[in-house]
């Protein structure tokens, strides 16, 4: 276990007062060890490893028993147990699609962003913002020019003459 030179760690940087240093040496050092153990925190199980976790609780095995085998934490386990309740079957399969987070825009709004800068190839990013209806970042707009082949202009810098 690495919790040996914690103690050690922790009083050199509390002397510091850094103790925002400590904790992320914390967080890092518990992250290593789950790694050696072979657990993954940030896992995004698979249709196959939830079945198995509600195979596993099927048998009568506890949710803390499940997680141990697993490897993963018990408040997984209760999740896709109420969602197997829940929903049967199908709560076990992954609603997302490509396993990543729902578009910020419609369909619509891409190509409200491509018309605006097709008027003004010029038009940087940032300046396409206010003319359409959704909250997005100026990066997601350089996504979408560039998921259609279009570059973003970026503003220049007025040289100044003395």
């Amino acid at each position: 276990m690495i919790d040996a030179g914690i103690s050690q760690v922790y009083s050199f940087f509390k002397k510091q007062k850094k103790k925002d240093i400590y904790y992320g040496i914390c967080f890092f050092l518990y992250y290593v060890e789950m790694a050696q153990e072979g657990r993954n925190n940030f896992a995004n199980y698979s249709e196959a490893m939830r079945g198995r976790i509600v195979g596993l609780t099927e048998q009568g095995l506890s949710a803390r028993e499940v997680a141990q085998q697993i490897g993963c934490n018990i408040k997984t386990v209760e999740l896709w147990r109420r969602k197997f309740r829940e929903l049967g079957p199908d709560g076990l399969k992954d609603h997302r699609k490509h396993n990543r987070r729902p578009k910020k825009t419609t369909p619509e709004q891409d190509a409200q962003i491509l018309n605006i800068v097709q008027e003004n190839p010029f038009r940087a990013a940032e300046h396409v913002i206010p003319e359409i209806d959704v909250d997005i970042s100026k990066r997601t707009v350089i996504r979408r020019l560039k998921a259609a082949g279009l570059v973003s202009c970026r503003p220049t810098k007025k040289m100044c003459s003395k």
